[in-house]
């Protein structure tokens, strides 16, 4: 049986928990700092296991809208299938371009594709968010959080949009 070291890292109000198969426990006294930077790389959250020395995060995470239908029966239907993922109201806490371009990039979508174009903060800047780059699109996105399409979910290195809700079966482990 392999050794395991845990270790946690506080960031900010939160705490990162680390559990890495050590066998043999390596010599190098920074290989936990190199997974807290993995972890954070991911741009994803902060909360996690982070096993094997991949930056996969097994926490999953719903970016929601309770004033949302779909939001709603999307949590719902995780919490049925037993999961309790951590809850971001994107609204209040939205995510940054980096967040949202590693989200985008798990749903293996382009940036429109993730923007709810009937929002009147869509229409207004069409022509100009349409001629944009995809880098453009994700900064554009994230100055404007509304837009985003609701809700997404992220499990791993995986996510998908709740649209409909049972759109999320196909990541749930």
């Amino acid at each position: 049986m392999s050794d395991i070291r845990q270790s946690h890292l506080v960031h900010a109000d939160r705490v990162v928990k680390f559990i890495l198969p050590m066998n043999p426990i390596p010599d190098d006294p920074f290989s936990l700092l190199r997974a807290a930077v993995a972890v954070k790389k991911t741009g994803i959250q902060y909360r996690g296991i982070l096993n094997n020395g991949s930056d996969n995060l097994m926490t999953m995470t719903i970016y929601h809208n309770p004033r949302c239908s779909k939001s709603r029966q999307t949590l719902d239907l995780l919490r049925v299938n037993g999961h309790e993922p951590e809850v971001i109201e994107y609204l209040q806490t939205p995510p940054d371009a980096e967040t949202l371009k590693n989200i985008i990039a798990m749903l293996g979508a382009e940036p429109v594709k993730v923007m709810r174009t009937g929002e009147k903060e869509y229409m207004a800047a069409r022509n100009e968010v349409e001629a944009m780059d995809s880098a453009g699109q994700i900064e554009w996105l994230a100055a404007n959080i509304r837009v985003l399409q609701r809700p997404i979910v992220v499990n791993g290195n995986r996510a998908r949009i709740g649209r409909p809700p049972e759109a999320v079966l196909e990541i749930l482990d």
